[in-house]
């Protein structure tokens, strides 16, 4: 979720939001938005996320991004439209026929996971390869973070389950509560319309269970 402009006025972020829609679907595009600042949060003051990744508004993180910075509300929303956009056109690039439920899901973990993740991922493959369920399903694996030994020990102490990163030396992937709740989300909106017991009559009903 790179930063690489000034924000600018609630009229371009207006614009960001009709590309958003163009994109997803009116529908697709308001539940999207509204459930990545619902994860996200929109914090005004920028800070070090669990990673140690300087974030700002709701997740977005880059070189533009400063600790303890005060970003404005029109600021914030600039930049969240501009991510939303940026993140949805990165899935569709190398699932170009995602949509509806399964962009929606496959949008936030790219917003979360970054494009480049989602893109190498077996979500990918599987979906491209016609396994639309077990595309779905994939996203339940990705509720890890890395952390060092530290950090893995306190993740430890809170129930979670870390092991040695294989690319990062001295590092641990460590599951967190948070995301694994926010991948069960996902994989509920994903799976909608695929299995004859996820209608989108029930989603409310499904996602709500996750939230409790």
């Amino acid at each position: 979720m790179d930063v690489t402009s000034k924000p600018s006025s609630a009229g371009r972020t207006k614009g960001y939001y009709a590309r958003l829609v163009a994109l997803m679907g009116a529908g697709t595009a308001a539940a999207f938005t509204t459930s990545t600042l619902m994860w996200e949060g929109n914090e005004l003051v920028g800070y070090r996320d669990i990673a140690g990744i300087a974030t700002a508004c709701g997740g977005v993180t880059g070189h533009g991004i400063e600790v303890g910075r005060r970003y404005t509300p029109a600021e914030c929303d600039e930049m969240n439209a501009r991510e939303a956009v940026r993140h949805t056109e990165g899935v569709l690039a190398c699932t170009p026929t995602a949509q509806g439920y399964q962009l929606r899901a496959f949008a936030d973990l790219a917003y979360n996971a970054g494009i480049g993740g989602f893109c190498g991922s077996s979500i990918r493959r599987k979906f491209n390869a016609g396994q639309l369920v077990a595309a779905c399903r994939g996203l339940l694996a990705w509720d890890k973070a890395t952390f060092d030994a530290a950090g893995a020990a306190n993740q430890r102490r809170h129930g979670q389950t870390c092991e040695p990163s294989r690319s990062r030396p001295g590092k641990f992937l460590c599951t967190v509560r948070g995301l694994t709740r926010r991948r069960t989300y996902s994989t509920e909106v994903c799976l909608t319309g695929l299995l004859p017991d996820r209608t989108p009559e029930n989603l409310h009903t499904r996602l709500q269970a996750v939230l409790r």
